[in-house]
């Protein structure tokens, strides 16, 4: 066979090396036999780089490599690395004397049982510091034309600018935003010269203060209009006119009219987790309802939607006595949900609101009753005490009810009202004594030859006698309105039942309608209509 010399090997060549010595125990014996040249050219080797006078900077010879031969400049800066701090022990001559196999490392060795650690939070400290490194130097010592960190720099490690890091999908991503937002922009400009296009006859007839043309100040005036009307939408009532006309209702409608709020002013609900959501009716709901119907014409005015308060309305008015109003006839204003009472259709002057919410009348406040929240509470007569002033504030005749309320403003009305008649009774007590002393005859009378008196044409007590009994003109109004209050109660007790089932049978008829108008919807498109039933 041939070594790599080049030259063949002799069977007789092979020979132990000199320091091996034949033993009994079969390990002191070498695995092979070494070829003599071989040996002998390891052991000039070994001679020649002994370990403890190794230096960096050079390269140890390959096996395979002549002896005396040098290595590349390539190689050679591979091996050009710092030493160690502290120069490895040479094992080839034992253990060192020093050695402590007791002693315990510097740090101590991770618990690998528990799982291998986390080098999280070294990576985060060693970018960290990269980071503060690679900051903007005060040193003046520094070269001004040292080239940026690779992270910091618009290229990359390999010199690459960073664009040519981004992939194709990710060009192509960014391609199509630019796309689409010129388009949107493009999109939004056409749309704003749309709207501000000129005005149509009807769109003239509202808008006469902004007239026609191409000017860049009448195309925004135009859009911005008409952009505010697309946006009444969603703020304006659903209609102008929320009540019918007065004079296609019943002409013996009273003049007046009082809108009541419903949440906190005739309704409180709360949710508990025993009862879930309950809703109780203030103390003298039905009562102040029923009293008052004579003198006004009554509106709940909710700031709910329909769909969630209609059956409480149902609840409280089952005779329909009272016209309900929902969230969808108001006005959204900072926040808020406003009772616009100029969409009401009905003459300010003659127009009483109650509420609990200052922001949800601000824009009459001078027509506004603003009344506590009502919390629950079962002994609350609120309510009734408020009657009196109604029932004579729509008695009394007067043109414009704003101006009554104005003489009350800042004040509990039921208990200023209350104390005015106190002072207007002592005045009338007086009088009514001044005319007894002065008062000639016996008090001769038509009516004391008839045994009887005469009565107004209502069938109720005239004036005359009520103040000839001592009786003011409020107490005249008061007596009055029991009276009707009762005819009503017992008008109610006979014809109310019916009411009821006419409701019922009305609502019953539109609900069947809804349902066939959506069956022909629904199935018309085949070639059929729903058949009616």
């Amino acid at each position: 066979m041939r070594n790599d010399r080049g030259r063949l090997h002799n069977p007789t060549d092979f020979k132990l090396p000199s320091n091996t010595r034949s033993s009994s125990n079969k390990y002191d014996k070498p695995i092979r036999a070494v070829p003599k040249q071989d040996a002998e050219d390891i052991n000039s080797d070994s001679a020649a780089h002994d370990p403890s006078e190794f230096r960096y900077g050079t390269q140890p010879r390959e096996p395979s490599q002549p002896a005396g031969s040098r290595s590349s400049e390539a190689e050679q800066e591979v091996f050009a690395q710092p030493p160690p701090s502290e120069p490895l022990p040479d094992l080839r001559n034992g253990i060192p004397a020093d050695y402590d196999p007791d002693a315990k490392p510097q740090k101590p060795l991770p618990d690998l049982t528990q799982g291998i650690p986390s080098t999280l939070d070294a990576e985060l400290r060693q970018a960290s510091r990269r980071g503060r490194a690679s900051q903007e130097s005060l040193n003046i010592t520094e070269e001004a034309a040292d080239p940026q960190s690779p992270e910091h720099s618009d290229r990359g490690g390999d010199g690459l600018p960073r664009s040519s890091y981004v992939s194709s999908s990710d060009r192509r991503r960014s391609k199509l935003t630019r796309y689409f937002y010129i388009g949107l922009g493009l999109g939004a400009v056409s749309y704003g010269l749309y709207m501000g296009r000129d005005w149509t006859e009807k769109e003239a007839e509202v808008h006469k203060d902004i007239s026609n043309g191409y000017t860049p100040g009448l195309i925004y005036q135009r859009a911005m209009a008409r952009f505010g009307g697309t946006m009444s939408y969603y703020k304006d009532p659903v209609t102008k006119k929320l009540l019918p006309d007065a004079q296609l209702m019943d002409p013996n409608m009273p003049p007046f009219t009082l809108v009541v709020g419903l949440e906190d002013v005739l309704v409180h609900s709360e949710w508990s987790r025993e009862h879930g959501w309950r809703i109780a009716k203030r103390p003298g709901l039905d009562y102040f309802l029923k009293y008052l119907s004579p003198y006004y014409e009554l509106v709940i005015f909710s700031s709910q939607p329909s769909f969630t308060v209609d059956q409480i309305h149902r609840k409280i008015d089952p005779y329909q006595m009272v016209y309900p109003l929902y969230r969808e006839m108001t006005v959204y204003e900072d926040g808020g949900y406003v009772k616009d009472l100029s969409y009401l259709n009905r003459d300010l002057k003659k127009v009483v609101v109650v509420d609990s919410d200052p922001h949800a009348v601000r824009k009459q406040p001078e027509n506004a009753i603003i009344l506590p929240k009502w919390t629950g509470d079962p002994k609350d007569t609120t309510l009734i005490d408020l009657i009196p002033f109604l029932e004579n504030l729509a008695n009394l005749g007067y043109q414009d009810t704003r101006e009554v309320l104005k003489s009350f403003e800042g004040k509990n009305i039921a208990e200023e009202f209350d104390r005015r008649q106190k002072l207007l009774r002592e005045r009338f007590e007086a009088q009514q004594a001044e005319k007894r002393k002065h008062r000639k005859g016996s008090g001769f009378s038509l009516g004391s030859i008839f045994g009887s008196k005469p009565k107004a044409q209502d069938g109720m007590q005239s004036i005359h006698d009520a103040e000839a009994e001592g009786k003011m003109y409020s107490d005249i109004i008061r007596d009055r309105g029991h009276e009707m209050y009762q005819r009503l109660n017992k008008h109610l007790e006979v014809e109310g039942p019916k009411i009821v089932a006419e409701r019922e049978a009305m609502e019953k008829k539109m609900q069947d309608e809804a349902m066939a108008s959506m069956k022909s919807g629904m199935f018309g498109w085949v070639g059929g209509q729903a058949k009616k039933e």
